[in-house]
């Protein structure tokens, strides 16, 4: 099953689902062509990093790192909203 994720009326991009864990639900993002430009492609972009550091944060120190993104990040907090959704880019 695929999904089209949406930021108001931009299209984010496509999500394939491939897994679930109720009541969870992952896959795939491909992002949207049309988001060349976007000031949400950054924020997705800098999610994708968050979430691989994160998968590492049992193996070694992260904390350095995610301050750093999070300075990147801060110019794009109207999209962090994505978060409290549950959804992890």
């Amino acid at each position: 099953m695929n999904y089209t994720l949406k930021y108001k009326d931009i299209e984010v991009g496509k999500i394939k689902r491939e897994s679930e864990d109720f009541p969870n639900l992952w896959g795939s993002f491909t992002r949207s062509e049309s988001l060349a430009g976007e000031a949400i492609l950054k924020f997705i972009e800098l999610s994708i990093q968050e979430s691989s550091l994160i998968k590492e944060e049992h193996l070694r120190d992260i904390s350095k790192e995610m301050d750093v993104l999070g300075m990147q990040m801060e110019p794009y907090n109207v999209f962090h909203r994505f978060r409290g959704m549950g959804i992890n880019i």
